[in-house]
């Protein structure tokens, strides 16, 4: 039952996915039993294959530049970069 469950719930978030403009044929679901290790290491393989020739999402390099989420990744050292208001200040200081 479990596996039909799983099923189920990755069709609806494939539906998802779909509907906010993902790329299907970066997502896939596969049948392996924890018995088959050379099959699990096959369908990773041919899946992280594929999604590297695809290359990043545009969408989301859209969103990089709107967002400014590279900046996320330079502001260890200068948090002025991103804590720009009250309440993201006292949100980073709280979990830094």
């Amino acid at each position: 039952a479990g596996n039909f469950h799983a099923r189920r719930r990755f069709a609806a978030f494939r539906a998802l996915l779909d509907f906010i403009g993902v790329d299907l044929n970066r997502l896939q679901f596969s049948w392996v039993s924890a018995a088959e290790g050379g099959k699990w290491v096959e369908v990773v393989t041919d899946l992280t294959e594929r999604v590297r020739t695809m290359g990043p999402m545009p969408e989301f390099k859209e969103l990089e530049h709107e967002e400014l989420w590279s900046t996320f990744a330079e502001a260890s050292a200068d948090k002025s970069k991103v804590v720009n208001t009250p309440e993201l200040k006292e949100a980073y200081d709280s979990i830094s």
